[in-house]
């Protein structure tokens, strides 16, 4: 499951221009059919974003300050045409995108779906980016499977790169971009082979409750959340994931049940790094422990 968000902010007293309206037909009537759900509504977005949201056209109006000294702007809409390009080079294309200005258009932000899928499909590839005409932050590249972009400027994803507004940014930054899309295909790539470990690694009832417990010393499991990390392992919401007793289940168990943003990369880590950890025991001991019949679940008090 892939993460693009916003942080919540305040409405804009300052912008008073209304979304448009739903589609019409040619007499005025509302159209006779809706749209399905895009992936950027299904994520909510748009109720984040709120009048901050904007068109690429209005994104390309901003007029981007002159050069001073060491300060050296770029066009926001350069910046978005530069990451676009670099994503078609490497044959990525963006099914949807979201761009927002705020602070008078010195601010922008970015986001957008990729058509770049692991090979199980169970994940999606997402971008982010932000530039700033007022010193606030430097030009900033954000990919990977958890993106979060922040209007407080808290920036976070798995592939990351950033170059500040100073002498030869125009020279650096297209390099810059190409170094981590180029990342992106070997990132998917790695994140199925380790799905696929997930699935073929075996996990019983009681090698369950040690990696939970694992995880709440590394820091990856909220304590708050193990009934419910419980509760979706021993009977997951989402039945393919009920058809064998392995590590996957346990993963989907856990990411199942969100949590803080900001903390999101982190605790992704540590939980990779203990699954993985258990995978390569097993792997080591020759003992895949596979399990094709439901386990008969030890009690928990209350």
């Amino acid at each position: 499951m892939s993460l693009l968000a916003l942080e919540s902010i305040p409405p804009n007293p300052s912008r008073t221009a209304s979304p448009p309206d739903a589609a019409s037909s040619s007499d005025g009537d509302p159209a006779s059919t809706a749209p399905e759900p895009s992936e950027i509504t299904k994520r909510g977005l748009d109720g984040y974003v709120g009048d901050y949201a904007v068109d690429l056209v209005a994104v390309r109006e901003v007029t981007t300050p002159d050069s001073s000294g060491t300060y050296q702007p770029i066009s926001h809409g350069g910046l978005f045409d530069r990451i676009r390009l670099e994503l078609e080079l490497e044959g990525i294309g963006l099914t949807e995108e979201l761009h927002a200005l705020y602070r008078g258009g010195d601010r922008y932000i970015g986001l957008a779906v990729t058509d770049l899928k692991s090979r199980h499909g169970d994940a999606d590839v997402v971008v982010g980016w932000f530039n700033s005409h007022d010193h606030s932050h430097a030009a900033t590249l954000l990919l990977g499977e958890r993106v979060m972009v922040c209007f407080n400027l808290a920036l976070h994803a798995e592939i990351k790169v950033c170059r500040r507004h100073t002498k030869h940014i125009r020279r650096d930054l297209p390099g810059l971009v190409a170094e981590a899309v180029g990342r992106v295909r070997p990132r998917v790539d790695e994140h199925g082979v380790r799905m696929d470990r997930y699935r073929a690694t075996g996990l019983p009832e009681r090698g369950a409750h040690h990696l939970i417990v694992r995880l709440v010393e590394e820091g990856a499991l909220n304590p708050g959340n193990l009934r419910r990390v419980l509760r979706e392992w021993r009977e997951p919401e989402h039945g393919e994931f009920a058809e064998a007793w392995n590590v996957n289940r346990l993963y989907q168990a856990i990411t199942a049940q969100g949590g803080a943003l900001s903390q999101m990369a982190r605790r992704h880590r540590s939980l990779h790094g203990v699954l993985d950890d258990w995978c390569v025991e097993r792997e080591r001991a020759n003992d895949p422990m596979v399990r094709t019949s439901r386990p008969a679940p030890e009690p928990v008090g209350g």
